[in-house]
C-alpha cells in the first residue's frame, strides 16, 4: 500500500501543476516541477519519460527515490487511467494503476538533522478525499531487498478497492514469484443497505518465511493465519486460527450481536464476545514459556449501548504464571463508572517469573495489580502496583509500589473530575551501572495531587521526587488536546551533594545547587516561554582553575522561548564573584543572530601567576550561506586575540593574536607576541596558515592541512641568538620540516642548526604502532658548553615503537676516544629496560683536577631497569692501570686499578694502587644509591711514602673507614702508623733584603696572568689545594696518629729526634688535632757549639706542613740564654732570649763568644752573622740590621760567594757621590769597589780584587 500511496501523490501533483502550465508539453518545467514537489530533505525524486499529463491517461518510464547513500527506491513502467475532473468532487477515480517493476533495496536513511528546527510547527490533522474507486492496481515484479526482511523477497501485487458512503470493497492479493511459498490476501465487502460483512484474511508462507522472521518465531517455521466470517452485523462471527509446521496453536472465535438495548433506545446495544485460546508456547522463545504455560486463555463478555456507552461484564486473561481479570464500564461520554481489575504475577513454586517483556532480564517475585472503582457506591478510586524483586538488565528493585488515592465525579450530565494523590515508592535500588547507582541511591519516594475536571486544565500539586540528598519539587498545569497540551510548570531540582554525581559525570564534583523552571511548553507543536533560574554554592569539578572561577554562589538566569518564528534567549546571565556572563540569541532557519559577553574580572583566579581582567566578546549571524562569528579576547597587559569567518558550511576563519610585552607571561622573556593566521575547512580537512613573531626576534611560520589522511604540515622556527634563553650559549637556532599523515601514522622530517655550528636531525614515523625515528646531532667543539672540555661530539641512534613504549639505540662518540651506546626499551611511564655501554679517558677530568692529573681509560657496562634513578642502575665500571698524581700534595700513584659494581641499589667500590716512591693505597666498600648515598669504605696504607723534597720524607701504615651519608654527616675514623720520618728544616740562603713585598700588577698581558695562575700567585699560596679549601659537606674525623720514635728533625744546626701521638678530630672542613710530637733528644750546633735541646715539638694546626717549637738554653755571664725556633717547618722564625732581657744581638754575641757585642772583633762578628744565617735562613734580617747599625755602615750583608764560602760586605758612601765597600770571605778571597755616580743614569765602576784582577766600566741605568 506504500507503493499505492507514492502513485497516488504523483498523480496529485500532476494534476495540480497542469491547470497552470496548459501550454507546457509533458517534459522539461513539468516534470522537473513534480520532482521537485516531491523531493525534499534527504529525498530526492526524479521521474524520466513522463507523458499524459493533460489527459485522462498518464505514464512515466521510471521514477527514483534517492538519498544521501544512493537510490533506494525505483519504479519502472507505470501506467494511469484515471478521472481527472473527479477530483473536484472529492473524489478519486482511477480505473488503472499499474506498474511493471517496483525495486526496493532498502530502507531509507533516516533524514539528516544535526540542528533541530528553530520554529514551532502547530499541531493539525490531515485531510482526506470523500472517496476513493480504484478499479485495477497491480505491481507484476516488486523486488524487496536482504535489509527489509532479513533475506531478499520477490513477489507481485494485484488489488482493487472501493470506498463510498454505500459500500466498502477491498481486494488484495500479495504472492511471492521468487520459488517459495508465500501468499497474503484480504478480502472484505460491507453493504450498509443489508448490513452484511464478508471478511477473509489469510496468511501462508513456508518455512523461513517473512511473516516467522519479522515475527522472530523460534526456528521460523512454516505459518497459517486466518480470521473469516460473514454474516450481518447484529449476528456476525469471526474464526480465528493460527497455526505453524502444520500444527495449531491459537483458535477461538470472535462474535458480533444485537440485544435489546439496556436503556430505552431505537437502536440495539452490541454485543461483543471473545474466547481464544491454546498452546503458544511453540511461538515463545524457551526462556517465555513458563511464563506463558501450556494453555493461555482470553475470554471477553461485553456491550456496546446504543448512545456509546461500554460494559465490559467479564475480561480474563489466564496463563501459568499470570493473570488478570475484571469489570469495566465507561459512560456514553467515555468516562468510567466501574474499574475492577484483578491481576498477580508469580510462579507456581515460587521462583521468579521471566517476563515476555522488557528483554531477555526482566524478571519478578512477584507482582500485584488491584484497581477498584463504583460510581454507583460512591466517587471514591483506588489503585495500587506492588513488585516485590524486580529485576532487569542487571538492576535491581527490592520493593516497590505505585498506589493512587483519590475521587470521581461520573454521573452523566454532570461535570466529570477526578482528584486524587499519586505516590511512588522504590526501595533496595541497585543499578548496573555504579556510576548511576551511586547517583540514584537505594530509596526513592514520590508524590503528587493530581486534579481534573471536565473543560479544565489538568493541575498537578505538591509533586514531589526525594532521593538521598536530591529531591524535585513544584507543580504543573496541563492543558487539553486541542491546546497541544499546553502545560504550565514550575518546578525546582535541588541537589544538597554534587559528590554522588561524580562517577556518572565522568569527573569529580563537589558544592551543592538549586535550578528551578517556570513558564510554559507544548508538547505537540514545541512551543515553550519558560525562565530558568539557578544557583550554585562551591561547585567543584576537580580542575582547580575551574573550582577557583566557580567558588562561592553562582547565579544563572535565562529567558527561553519558542514559537513559530523561532527560538529566542533572552537575558541569559551567569554571575558569581569572579566572572559576569551575560548574552541573547535568536534563532531561526534563516536569520539567526547569537551575541555572548563575558568578563573574568581576574585572571589570577584561575592562573594565580598573572593579574588582570579577562573580556570576551562573541557575535554569531547565520543567513543563507551560513553561520558567521566575531569574537574578541581583551587580556591583562594589553594581550588582545580575535577571530572572525565563516564556520559552517565550511570552516574559514582568519585569526589574530597580539601581546605587546610577554615578561608579565613569561618572566624569562621580553618583547612582544604576534601571531595570524587562517583556518579553512577544505574537502580534505582543515587547512592552517600561521605566522607568528616572539621576543628576542623568534619566527615562526606554519603552513599546511592540519587534519585528514592527507595532513600534510609545514614548520620553519627561527631564533637569531639563543644567548637571552640560555645564557653562556651564543647563537643562532633555526629548525625547518614537515608533519605528514601516513597509512603509519604521523611522520617527521626537521633539520636544526644551533650555536656553534651544531647541527640535528628527526626523520621517521612518531605516532602509531609501528613508530619509527631516526635521529643524530653533530657538535664541532662541546667545549662551547661544557667548560674546559674540548673535541666533537656526534649522537646518532634510533627510536622504534614497541608496546607500551619505544625501543632506542644511540651511539655517542665524544672528545678524545669517548665512546657510548644506549640500548634498550623506555616505557611511556619513564621506566627502562636498557643498557649503557662504552669508553671515557680519565684525562677528561684534569681541567676540574688540576692541578691533580688522572691518567687512564675506564669502561662502563651498566643497565638500567625501571625508573631513571641510581636505585635502578646495575653493571660495572673499571679501569686498569691509571694513574693518579698530585703535584701540590706531593703524591702520585701508578698502576691504579678500580671496579665499581652497581646493583640492588649499591655500589660495591674496590680501587687499589701503588705510590710512586713505594707502598699501596686500596678503598674497598659500598655506597648505598639513595639521595643520602650512605657509605661503608675501608681505606688501608700499606708503608706508603710520602716525600716532600724540601721538607720531609715520611712513610704510613693503617685502616681507615668513611662511614655515613656523604652528602654530609659521613665520619672518617681509624689508626694511622707513623714510620720512620725524616723533616729537613730549609736553609735558604740570608739577605738583609728579606721577602720580597706584595706586587700589585697593573695591565698585565694574558700570558702573564697564566704564568701567574700556574705558579699559585694569583692571590693563594701556591702550594696550597684550592681544592682543599673549607668547602663541601664537612666529615666527621676519628683518626689516631701514633709515631712513638724516629721522627727526625733537621736542618739550620737542629738534629733532634721526636715521638708520640695525635688525635684528629673535627670534620674535614675544620681539622682539630690534639697531642704533638715531643722530643725525646736533640741539640743544636752553632760555630762549632753544641747546645742540647731542652724543648721540642711538631703538631699540625689544619695542613700538612708541621710547625715545630725547639728551644736551647745555655748559661751565660749575663745570665741565661736561650734560642727559639718556632713556627711552619718550611719558614721557621729564629729568635733569641735571655734572663735578664736583652737585645737579641747582645743575647746572640753573649751565647757565642761570651762577650758583649761591642767588644768582639771583626771577625767575630763574620762568625756572629754567619750564625745567624744558619739559624734563620731567609729570617735573620733583624739581626743583621742591628750589626749594620751597631757599626755605622750603610750595607752590612752577609752573603755567599761563587765558590760557596760565607762572605761580609760592608759598605759606605764617602761623599755624595761615591760609594765604595768591601767584601771578605771566609776562603780569604776578597774584594774592594769603587762606585762614582756622575749623572742619575750614569755611572763608573772600578773594581781591586785579592787574586789580583781589576776591573773598570760605565754602566747606564734607569729604573721602570
Amino acid at each position: 500500500m506504500g507503493c499505492f500511496r507514492l502513485l497516488l501523490a504523483c498523480v496529485v501533483w500532476a494534476f495540480g501543476l497542469t491547470a497552470a502550465l496548459a501550454q507546457e508539453d509533458d517534459k522539461g518545467f513539468l516534470t522537473r516541477s513534480i520532482q521537485d514537489a516531491l523531493s525534499g530533505a534527504g529525498r530526492d525524486v526524479s521521474i524520466d519519460g513522463f507523458k499524459g499529463a493533460l489527459s485522462s491517461s498518464a505514464s512515466f518510464d521510471r521514477m527514483t527515490i534517492a538519498d544521501r547513500d544512493g537510490i533506494w527506491l525505483t519504479l519502472d513502467g507505470v501506467e494511469l487511467v484515471w478521472n481527472r475532473s473527479a477530483l473536484l468532487r472529492g473524489r478519486l477515480e482511477v480505473e488503472k494503476l499499474t506498474a511493471q517493476k517496483l525495486d526496493i533495496p532498502r530502507l531509507p536513511l533516516p533524514e539528516e538533522n544535526t540542528l533541530p528546527q528553530a520554529e514551532a510547527t502547530p499541531f493539525s490533522l490531515p485531510e482526506l478525499p470523500v472517496s476513493v474507486e480504484l478499479a485495477e492496481f497491480a505491481v507484476q515484479q516488486i523486488n524487496l531487498g536482504a535489509p527489509l526482511l532479513g533475506e531478499a523477497a520477490q513477489l507481485k501485487v494485484a488489488a482493487s478497492a472501493r470506498l463510498t458512503d454505500a459500500v466498502a470493497d477491498v481486494d488484495v492479493t500479495a504472492d511471492r514469484t521468487d520459488g517459495k511459498r508465500g501468499s497474503f490476501a484480504i478480502r472484505a465487502n460491507f453493504a450498509r443497505t443489508d448490513n452484511i460483512l464478508d471478511l477473509l484474511v489469510k496468511l501462508s508462507e513456508g518455512e523461513n518465511g517473512i511473516a516467522a522472521k519479522l515475527l522472530n518465531l523460534p526456528g521460523q517455521p512454516s505459518v497459517d493465519l486466518q480470521v473469516a466470517g460473514k454474516g450481518p452485523l447484529d449476528d456476525f462471527a469471526t474464526d480465528v486460527t493460527v497455526a505453524t509446521e502444520g500444527r495449531e496453536r491459537l483458535a477461538g472465535q470472535i462474535t458480533l450481536g444485537a440485544q435489546a438495548p439496556r436503556r430505552a433506545s431505537d437502536t440495539p446495544d452490541r454485543r461483543i464476545q471473545a474466547d481464544i485460546g491454546g498452546d503458544i508456547t511453540a511461538l515463545l522463545a524457551p526462556r517465555y514459556r513458563a511464563f506463558v504455560g501450556d494453555d493461555v486463555r482470553l475470554t471477553l463478555d461485553a456491550v456496546q449501548e446504543a448512545n456509546g456507552a461500554l460494559a465490559v461484564d467479564a475480561f480474563a486473561l489466564k496463563a501459568q504464571s499470570a493473570q488478570v481479570q475484571g469489570k469495566l464500564a465507561l459512560n456514553a461520554e467515555s468516562w468510567p463508572v466501574l474499574i475492577d481489575i484483578d491481576g498477580q504475577i508469580a510462579s507456581p513454586d515460587g521462583k521468579p517469573v521471566v517476563l515476555p517483556a522488557g528483554g531477555a532480564g526482566l524478571s519478578v517475585d512477584k507482582a500485584d495489580l488491584k484497581i477498584a472503582y463504583d460510581a454507583a457506591k460512591g466517587d471514591v478510586v483506588k489503585a495500587v502496583f506492588d513488585t516485590a524483586g524486580l529485576v532487569t538488565g542487571g538492576t535491581t528493585v527490592r520493593q516497590s509500589r505505585i498506589a493512587l488515592d483519590g475521587t470521581l465525579q461520573s454521573a452523566q450530565g454532570n461535570l466529570r473530575a477526578f482528584d486524587g494523590d499519586v505516590t511512588v515508592e522504590a526501595a533496595g535500588i541497585a543499578l548496573s551501572d555504579p556510576a548511576m547507582s551511586e547517583a540514584l541511591g537505594d530509596r526513592i519516594t514520590g508524590a503528587a495531587a493530581v486534579s481534573y475536571a471536565e473543560g479544565q486544565p489538568t493541575r498537578v500539586d505538591g509533586l514531589t521526587l526525594t532521593g538521598t540528598d536530591y529531591g524535585l519539587s513544584g507543580m504543573a498545569v496541563v492543558q487539553g488536546l486541542a491546546e497541544g497540551f499546553a502545560t504550565q510548570l514550575d518546578v525546582l531540582l535541588k541537589a544538597d551533594d554534587l559528590s554522588r554525581f561524580s562517577a556518572l559525570a565522568g569527573q569529580e564534583l563537589d558544592g551543592r545547587s538549586d535550578l528551578a523552571l517556570a513558564g510554559q511548553v507544548t508538547p505537540l507543536s514545541g512551543e515553550f516561554d519558560v525562565q530558568i533560574k539557578g544557583t550554585t554554592q562551591d561547585l567543584a569539578i576537580g580542575v582547580a582553575q575551574a573550582d577557583a572561577l566557580l567558588r562561592g554562589r553562582t547565579v544563572l538566569d535565562v529567558v527561553a522561548k519558542r514559537t513559530a518564528d523561532g527560538t529566542f534567549l533572552r537575558d541569559l546571565s551567569l554571575r558569581n564573584a569572579a566572572l559576569d556572563l551575560s548574552g541573547d540569541a535568536e534563532l531561526r532557519s534563516e536569520g539567526s543572530r547569537a551575541e555572548l559577553n563575558a568578563t573574568l574580572k581576574n585572571i589570577g583566579t584561575v592562573l594565580p601567576q598573572y593579574s588582570g581582567p579577562v573580556q570576551a566578546a562573541v557575535v554569531a549571524t547565520q543567513d543563507a550561506s551560513g553561520w558567521r562569528i566575531e569574537a574578541q579576547t581583551d587580556g591583562p597587559y594589553r594581550a588582545v586575540a580575535t577571530v572572525n569567518g565563516a564556520v559552517t558550511p565550511a570552516v574559514d576563519i582568519r585569526f589574530d593574536l597580539d601581546v605587546p610585552e610577554v615578561r608579565p607571561l613569561a618572566e624569562q622573556l621580553k618583547g612582544p607576541l604576534k601571531a595570524t593566521g587562517t583556518v579553512k575547512q577544505t574537502d580534505k580537512g582543515f587547512f592552517i596558515d600561521t605566522a607568528a613573531s616572539g621576543p628576542f626576534g623568534a619566527k615562526a611560520l606554519v603552513e599546511g592541512l592540519a587534519t585528514g589522511p592527507d595532513m600534510a604540515l609545514t614548520f620553519d622556527v627561527s631564533l637569531p641568538d639563543v644567548r637571552p634563553l640560555a645564557p653562556g650559549v651564543s647563537g643562532p637556532l633555526a629548525a625547518k620540516g614537515v608533519l605528514r599523515q601516513t597509512p603509519q601514522g604521523i611522520a617527521v622530517d626537521t633539520n636544526a642548526t644551533g650555536p656553534y655550528n651544531t647541527r640535528a636531525s628527526v626523520q621517521g614515523v612518531v605516532t602509531g604502532p609501528i613508530a619509527a625515528v631516526d635521529f643524530a646531532l653533530a657538535m664541532p667543539n662541546i667545549g662551547a658548553v661544557v667548560d674546559k672540555v674540548n673535541g666533537p661530539l656526534n649522537l646518532s641512534g634510533s627510536a622504534r615503537k614497541q608496546g607500551n613504549g619505544w625501543r632506542v639505540d644511540t651511539d655517542a662518540n665524544g672528545p678524545s676516544g669517548t665512546q657510548a651506546n644506549f640500548a634498550g626499551l623506555v616505557n611511556t611511564d619513564g621506566t627502562m629496560n636498557a643498557t649503557l655501554r662504552g669508553d671515557v679517558p680519565l684525562g677528561l677530568s684534569r681541567p676540574f683536577l688540576a692541578p691533580r692529573n688522572l691518567q687512564g681509560q675506564a669502561r662502563f657496562d651498566l643497565a638500567i631497569n625501571g625508573p631513571p634513578a641510581l636505585s635502578s642502575l646495575s653493571g660495572t665500571v673499571q679501569t686498569n692501570n691509571a694513574s693518579f698524581t698530585a703535584p701540590n700534595l706531593r703524591v702520585a700513584l701508578n698502576n691504579i686499578s678500580a671496579r665499581v659494581q652497581l646493583g640492588g641499589n649499591r655500589a660495591v667500590i674496590d680501587v687499589q694502587g701503588q705510590a710512586v716512591n713505594g707502598g699501596t693505597l686500596r678503598a674497598e666498600g659500598a655506597v648505598t644509591l639513595t639521595p643520602a648515598l650512605p657509605a661503608d669504605l675501608n681505606i688501608a696504607l700499606r708503608d706508603l711514602v710520602l716525600i716532600d723534597p724540601q721538607l720531609y720524607q715520611t712513610s704510613l701504615r693503617g685502616a681507615l673507614r668513611l662511614a655515613g651519608p656523604l652528602t654530609g654527616g659521613a665520619r672518617i675514623s681509624g689508626q694511622i702508623d707513623v714510620g720512620e720520618t725524616n723533616v729537613s728544616v730549609p736553609s735558604t740562603g740570608m739577605t738583609s733584603i728579606g721577602d720580597i713585598p706584595r706586587i700589585n700588577h697593573i695591565g698585565a698581558t694574558r700570558p702573564v696572568l697564566s704564568t701567574r695562575r700556574k705558579a699559585g700567585l694569583n692571590g693563594a699560596s701556591a702550594g696550597t689545594d684550592p681544592a682543599a679549601q673549607a668547602s663541601g659537606p664537612g666529615f666527621g674525623l676519628n683518626i689516631q696518629v701514633n709515631a712513638p720514635r724516629r721522627i727526625f728533625v733537621r736542618g739550620r744546626g737542629l738534629d733532634a729526634e721526636l715521638g708520640g701521638n695525635l688525635k684528629v678530630t673535627g670534620t674535614t672542613n675544620r681539622v682539630i688535632s690534639t697531642g704533638a710530637f715531643e722530643l725525646i733528644r736533640g741539640r743544636l750546633d752553632i760555630l762549632g757549639k753544641r747546645f742540647n735541646l731542652v724543648e721540642g715539638s711538631i703538631f699540625f694546626l689544619g695542613d700538612l706542613i708541621p710547625y715545630i717549637r725547639f728551644v736551647s738554653s745555655t748559661d751565660t755571664k749575663m745570665g741565661e740564654a736561650r734560642v727559639i725556633v718556632d713556627g711552619p717547618a718550611d719558614d721557621p722564625k729564629v729568635s733569641f732570649e735571655s734572663t735578664p732581657d736583652a737585645p737579641q744581638d747582645e743575647v746572640l754575641a753573649q751565647l757565642l763568644f761570651d762577650r758583649n757585642l761591642s767588644d768582639i772583633s771583626a771577625f767575630q762578628a763574620l762568625q756572629l752573622a754567619g750564625a745567624v744565617a744558619t739559624l734563620a735562613g731567609r729570617g735573620g734580617g733583624g739581626v743583621i740590621s742591628n750589626l749594620r747599625d751597631g757599626f755605622g755602615l750603610d750595607d752590612f750583608d752577609v752573603t755567599t760567594n761563587s765558590n760557596g764560602a760565607t762572605a761580609v760586605r760592608a759598605g759606605k758612601y764617602i761623599s755624595e757621590n761615591i760609594y765604595t765597600d768591601i767584601t771578605a770571605a771566609s776562603d780569604g778571597t776578597g774584594e774592594v769597589s769603587l762606585n762614582l755616580d756622575l749623572t742619575p743614569n750614569l755611572k763608573a765602576k772600578g773594581t781591586l780584587g785579592s787574586d789580583g784582577n781589576s776591573g773598570l766600566g760605565i754602566f747606564f741605568e734607569k729604573d721602570y
